[in-house]
């Protein structure tokens, strides 16, 4: 299956999906590479045309600011770059979390690659939905659209844990937290680099 069709596939029929996807021997370095990488260098591209060329434009600081192109490129930059950190950084978080952490506590057998694949497909909304800031007054839209990506894993997981003999409450409470840490995850990544990659920003703006 190719990534459009995969991305196409998690998008509009993730029910059946993941059963599709359960037949996949492949590695967390492999659904890197070859599914998330791609998407959050997707994502990069719409980011900075969203943030530094098309949507800041119609934006308050773009439109009529004071630093004009500059502060329009360096926002796109500074944008494109914590998005892409985020995303990548955040899936293994998540991943991670999910994986590492929870699964033992809600007696669910340990699979990191397992895990990591469905936190990268997941991430599907988070990284195609960027097309939002690139359309003038939409980007507001993908902070609640993008929440898609938790519905995702709600079904990811009622699907592997069909068959796990485990008590019902334990199912329900390792699917909410396996919601809670894929979304958490993603903006823990964004917080922490926010004010640093904005640090570099302004010096940026005010020294380049």
């Amino acid at each position: 299956m190719s990534i459009i069709e995969k991305a196409k596939t998690v998008l509009f029929n993730p029910r059946n999906g993941w059963k599709e996807f359960d037949n996949e021997n492949v590695t967390h370095k492999q659904v890197f590479l070859n599914y998330l990488l791609p998407l959050s260098l997707v994502a990069v591209v719409l980011i900075f045309l969203g943030k530094g060329l098309i949507g800041s434009r119609f934006s308050l600081w773009g439109y009529a600011g004071l630093f004009g192109m500059k502060y329009q490129i360096l926002t796109g930059l500074n944008s494109s770059i914590l998005w892409f950190l985020a995303i990548n950084g955040g899936a293994y978080l998540a991943a991670v979390l999910i994986d590492a952490v929870f699964a033992g506590v809600f007696g669910v057998e340990k699979n990191f690659n397992k895990t990591f694949a469905t936190v990268a497909y997941c991430f599907t909304p988070i990284c195609l939905l960027t097309v939002l800031f690139a359309i003038p007054f939409m980007g507001w839209m993908y902070y609640t659209l993008s929440l898609y990506a938790v519905l995702l894993m709600f079904f990811a997981q009622q699907h592997k844990l069909a068959n796990v003999e485990i008590p019902n409450g334990k199912k329900v409470g390792y699917t909410i937290v396996s919601m809670a840490c894929l979304y958490a995850a993603f903006w823990t990544i964004y917080g922490i680099l926010y004010v640093p990659l904005n640090v570099m920003f302004f010096r940026g703006l005010f020294y380049l």
